[in-house]
């Protein structure tokens, strides 16, 4: 099962995207499905897209009911430039390939 996320767009792209960020994670994103967004306005992000406009109290309300369950799973270092990383429990280092399999896996 997928949720759609509350963003604040944070800055207005070309060709129908965005960026946005929410609990310290930025993100880019298509606005192709909602109508004149403007920076500050929260939308709903699916899957990469923009699916619903709605304020910040709804914003506020919709995080409230996760109830904290999202979590924190990596950071984009540049110590590693390129490439992903995956520091193991026991504390070493494991290059991960880049997925060629189709379809590919979204994290949603």
């Amino acid at each position: 099962m997928c949720l759609a996320i509350p963003i604040q767009i944070t800055c207005i792209l070309p060709d129908e995207q965005a960026e946005g960020a929410q609990l310290g994670v930025h993100i880019q994103f298509s606005t192709a499905g909602v109508d004149n967004p403007q920076i500050g306005d929260y939308v709903l992000v699916h899957a990469g897209i923009a699916i619903q406009k709605l304020d910040e109290a709804d914003a506020d309300q919709t995080l409230a009911l996760l109830g904290g369950q999202a979590a924190l799973i990596g950071e984009v270092t540049e110590d590693h430039t390129g490439k992903l990383v995956l520091n193991t429990t026991m504390n070493t280092l494991r290059t991960l390939g880049v997925l060629t399999s189709d379809p590919l896996p979204r994290i949603c």
